[in-house]
């Protein structure tokens, strides 16, 4: 009976440099979503740590299948890669592999701070640049190369190192990574399947993007295109937004058909709605990949240019939902129209919040008709005048915090403009990190932990930013990390002050929060009349206006 059993995969082994070969030659193909990348620096010294200290580091899955040519973004390495038959597919293990990879790589070193660690010969420890300053340490590319390691040596006069460098040189390439290597013959249920059991438990599968993935890159149709649940997957693996739910996905695909996106779905793509969609001859699967470009867009936007990190963050669902059709039309805005765009969105908020324009369907149905098909600078200078009476206006302040309100979603997204930086280790969160942090959270909480279990207020001042420590902790770490620091930027980050250092060390709150309420409330003011900008010009870009005809007149 045991002949007749198929042995689908078979555990292989691979070193950290044979891992690099494969990648650079383009052998190692990891399913394409832009940013797809979400450890943060911690994570990728984490790993390092972890094999120099002979920790387990779980074991990755790859199938060996052909792959077409084309460029491959790795981390912060692009690769032409040639056409393959036998590529490594990444099915799980991209996180480490791109670690492994990069944190090697001289290219990556000079170009992504993430890939960027030392190796301290003071004491035998991996560490951040900024953590090795003063130290005798050597890049990590470097001290994995020995004629590089060499030329290190020579410039740093550090002879006396030489034997130490060659010893961790020689460990660091002998660590072998453990793989499960799945045959090419292996169709995508089979493969599914050993994801799935591979990923029991722990955090939310990302199984289907994957596959459907791999599958646009062959060529081939993948059954889950025409889903919100994969559709809703493939834009968090695309970005650090976070998970949007399966509603949003759906009303993105009516919005960019047709600005009412609360009409009733059924007979989408009949005869009857076609003739009244901007996209009267497309079928579902391509109004499906359609919305999720756009919604992509979107997203991305709110993080890059608008200020909103995280869909936890977002006030208002019906904003996004028009800037996914303004995206549908205008992929490409201009710089200048992206700042008004900007401007618009925080002013909508406002006027959201201060019941100025009620936050209704009706009215984000208004919103989206606003967007003119092939006239990006009209369209931007309507929405802007559809929100004009909320010029003056302001939110309720910040003393009733509750994490899924509107408004202490703007109270939130001022905080994140500080830049804050987490307490555990000293560096600025970024948005990778958070979202890793609030993967499958319906709201902000989890990374705003209180000050005290009985918070002696309500304001958004008796919590701080944390995604690894509960408040209390949080608070002697920023005091720690911030006497061992020259400025006090870490503190500021937060609305602490320096000369509150004392009282923060002893957990003493009481006077301090008072003032750091103050503190927030005067800040999320800035924070909003910066945004909304009301008093600067909002005059589209120069582009619309002929200033060569303009300079013929005058002559």
């Amino acid at each position: 009976m045991v002949d007749n059993l198929i042995s689908w995969a078979k555990p292989e082994q691979f070193g950290i440099d044979e891992l690099r070969n494969l990648a650079l030659r383009g052998r190692i193909r990891v399913p394409e979503f832009q940013r797809s990348f979400r450890w943060a620096s911690s994570d990728v010294l984490d790993l390092f740590d972890s094999l120099l200290r002979g920790f387990p580091i779980g074991s990755l899955l790859l199938w060996q299948a052909e792959a077409p040519s084309g460029s491959v973004q790795l981390g912060a390495l692009s690769i032409e890669a040639p056409e393959s038959s036998d590529a490594y597919w990444v099915i799980d293990g991209q996180q480490r592999i791109t670690s492994l990879v990069n944190a090697v790589s001289p290219e990556a070193f000079d170009l992504e701070d993430r890939f960027r660690l030392m190796y301290s010969l003071e004491d035998n420890r991996i560490k951040r640049p900024h953590e090795a300053r003063g130290e005798l340490a050597i890049p990590l590319p470097d001290l994995f190369d020995m004629p590089r390691a060499m030329g290190w040596v020579s410039d740093k006069g550090a002879t006396d190192q030489v034997a130490r460098i060659a010893e961790v040189n020689q460990f660091l390439r002998d660590i072998r990574i453990p793989a499960s290597v799945v045959a090419r013959d292996a169709d995508m249920t089979t493969l599914r399947e050993i994801f799935d059991r591979m990923n029991s438990s722990g955090k939310r599968l990302r199984g289907a993007e994957i596959f459907d993935a791999i599958n646009r890159s062959l060529g081939n149709n993948s059954a889950d295109t025409d889903s919100t649940a994969v559709v809703a997957d493939r834009v968090a693996a695309a970005t650090t937004f976070g998970r949007v739910s399966d509603d949003v996905v759906h009303q993105a695909i009516l919005v960019r058909r047709h600005p009412d996106f609360a009409r009733d779905p059924h007979g989408e793509f009949g005869s009857e709605r076609q003739q009244i969609s901007n996209f009267p001859d497309e079928d579902q699967t391509q109004a499906y990949r359609g919305a999720e470009e756009a919604l992509i867009r979107a997203v991305s936007f709110l993080t890059d240019t608008a200020g909103v990190p995280h869909t936890t963050f977002l006030p208002y669902r019906s904003l996004l939902l028009v800037l996914v059709r303004f995206m549908a039309f205008h992929p490409r805005p201009s710089p200048r129209n992206r700042e008004l765009l900007s401007r618009w969105f925080w002013r909508a908020a406002v006027a959201f919040a201060t019941n100025t324009i009620s936050n209704t369907q009706q009215t984000g149905r208004m919103l989206a008709g606003q967007i003119e098909v092939g006239d990006e600078d009209a369209t931007v200078q309507h929405l802007l005048t559809a929100v004009s009476s909320a010029d003056g206006k302001t939110p309720p302040g910040a003393e009733d915090f509750k994490a899924p309100s509107a408004v202490s979603k703007i109270h939130l997204c001022a905080y994140w403009a500080l830049q804050p930086i987490e307490p555990s280790n000293g560096i600025p969160i970024d948005g990778a990190a958070l979202a890793t942090a609030l993967e499958d959270s319906p709201t902000a909480s989890p990374v705003l932990p209180k000050l005290s279990p009985r918070p002696p207020s309500m304001h958004l001042a008796a919590r701080i930013m944390s995604l690894n420590l509960g408040g209390a902790e949080a608070v002697q770490a920023l005091a720690t990390k911030s006497l061992s620091v020259p400025d006090d930027r870490a503190l500021r980050s937060h609305l602490f002050e320096f000369d509150e250092l004392p009282a923060l060390q002893a957990g003493d709150l009481a006077e301090i929060l008072p003032k750091r309420a103050a503190r927030f409330d005067a800040h999320i003011e800035d924070f909003i009349a910066q945004r909304t900008a009301w008093g600067f010009e909002s005059t589209p870009p120069l582009s619309l206006f002929d200033l060569d005809d303009e300079a013929t007149e005058a002559s």
